[in-house]
């Protein structure tokens, strides 16, 4: 489990400005809040002292080696920076939710159990206020949403319903919103060039995933070609993050394969790893009945030329469950059935330097290199956590 490093002081802090946050949205007077402490400032007290103060410990996760080769040694950092929610909030994140830290260090959160309704935090992760409405007009969103930081850090939310982008600025506001290609699922943003992974099934299109776009949304160019089209669940999907030369990377999601192309869009390498856990696989299957296999589900290059990715596998625990294959999708089902692990590649050696496999819901911030973690509080919230990755190669 991701465990952040918290002290004494910062927990103080923090229930400080929890305390300020209820007392602000109090219908009392401060004169009655001082004299009456409030329960449910001391229950909101009380939240968050238990669910940061529980391990006040920096987990380092050393990846030793094991069978699947990897860098004695080697430690994987993650700095946290803020948690996303309280218990007070006017909105929450859910299951399904993203973030993205702005140049302004805001986090932008969406979707939320308010469909249509963007959230933004602090910097130190206080709810600051709430943008768009559900529709369809200018500055209003479905609740299949998105969001990127791309070119001149400006914030994206891509509406997948209405297979549009409307860039947003520091107050929510929609300053320009162009169309997608239908069927768009990610956007990447390098060298202020706009990338869109989408899986288009027309017949000169089919099986060339990734494409660039222009400023008006129109596709100017498209390419990863798949070869052999089978299952659109697999072949049309290619996760991509910018690369540092001005290109892209993108990971084929059912096997360990990672794809580099230059700023002239050809395909300059290819990185297979093999390691045990991560077969290549058609896995389409019930995940609460059989064992689901791994896939890729977001990759990123950092500052150091590293390649990090995000790899869902079968939970450490799984067992089936074929009760519940009628039930909706929640967060306890999918912490049941699922794991998740950082994997960092060197992209120059080609070669796998290590990994960790964590419960908690992992993703990666679209541009902004940070990677969150989603969990569910005992009030049955949904939380994020925001960290700052690095990694540290062993002696």
């Amino acid at each position: 489990m991701v465990r952040p490093e918290t002290s004494v002081a910062e927990i103080t802090s923090f229930v400080a400005t929890e305390f300020a946050r209820f007392a602000a949205h109090t219908p009392l007077t401060a004169n009655v809040l001082r004299a009456i402490p409030s329960l449910k400032a001391f229950a909101s007290m009380a939240f968050w002292v238990n669910l940061i103060a529980c391990d006040s410990s920096r987990e380092r996760t050393v990846l030793r080696s094991d069978p699947d080769g990897g860098c004695p040694n080697c430690v994987i950092q993650l700095k946290p920076l803020a948690r996303l929610g309280s218990p007070f909030d006017s909105v929450s994140p859910v299951y399904e939710s993203e973030a993205v830290r702005a140049a302004d260090s805001t986090f932008w959160v969406a979707p939320t159990d308010h469909p249509g309704l963007l959230a933004a935090y602090s910097a130190v992760g206080s709810f600051i206020r709430t943008a768009g409405v559900r529709g369809t007009g200018p500055g209003e969103f479905s609740d299949w949403l998105k969001v990127a930081l791309t070119s001149g850090d400006t914030v994206s939310v891509i509406d997948i319903a209405q297979a549009r982008r409307t860039l947003i600025d520091t107050e929510g506001r929609a300053i320009r919103i162009h169309p997608l290609p239908a069927a768009t699922r990610g956007l990447a943003s390098s060298q202020r060039r706009l990338f869109a992974q989408a899986d288009i099934r027309s017949p000169e299109l089919i099986g060339k995933p990734i494409h660039e776009l222009n400023a008006q949304g129109d596709i100017i160019a498209s390419f990863g070609d798949v070869g052999i089209y089978r299952q659109h669940e697999l072949d049309g999907v290619r996760p991509i993050g910018p690369a540092r030369d001005g290109g892209l990377w993108a990971a084929v999601p059912n096997r360990y394969e990672i794809l580099h192309f230059d700023s002239a869009l050809s395909r300059i390498d290819t990185i297979r790893v093999d390691v045990r856990w991560f077969p290549p696989n058609q896995w389409m299957g019930n995940f609460l009945a059989e064992p689901p296999e791994p896939r890729i589900v977001s990759i990123r290059e950092s500052e150091d030329g590293l390649v990090w990715l995000i790899i869902r596998v079968k939970d450490i625990n799984w067992q089936a469950d074929d009760t519940q294959r009628e039930r909706l999708i929640t967060m306890d089902l999918l912490q049941r059935a699922f794991d998740w692990r950082i994997e960092v590649v060197d992209p120059i050696a080609k070669r796998r330097l290590g990994g960790q496999q964590y419960d908690e819901m992992l993703f990666s911030g679209v541009g902004d290199g940070l990677i969150y973690a989603r969990f569910e509080g005992e009030d049955g919230r949904v939380y994020l956590t925001a960290y700052k990755s690095s990694f540290q190669k062993g002696r």
